[in-house]
């Protein structure tokens, strides 16, 4: 397990245990290894399909409310996973 720079924030969802919190509503994902401030959010409805779509969140871009597509890689389903509901929990100012 990667050790990171704030030691006392537990990870201990799978990326497919994140995956079902957040397309079932009950908050964003963060990786252990991701950027302060970096979540995968879900979005519903979008465009004209209606289907649901995940998202990479950076609520430090320059340019506000950025969101990415998410590329899955390996690296990112090897991490661990938490659950967290707020920008400032996101950006690791609270624990």
């Amino acid at each position: 397990m990667a050790v990171t720079q704030h030691e006392s924030i537990k990870y201990t969802l799978s990326f497919q245990e994140a995956l079902e919190q957040v397309m079932d509503g009950k908050g964003w994902a963060q990786g252990e290894q991701f950027a302060d401030g970096v979540i995968m959010m879900e979005k519903g409805g979008m465009f004209i399909d209606g289907r649901d779509y995940l998202h990479v969140h950076d609520f430090k871009a320059e340019r506000g409310n950025q969101k990415s597509d998410i590329q899955i890689t390996k690296n990112l389903m090897m991490q661990k996973f938490r659950i967290v509901s707020t920008q400032a929990d996101a950006e690791r100012k609270i624990s």
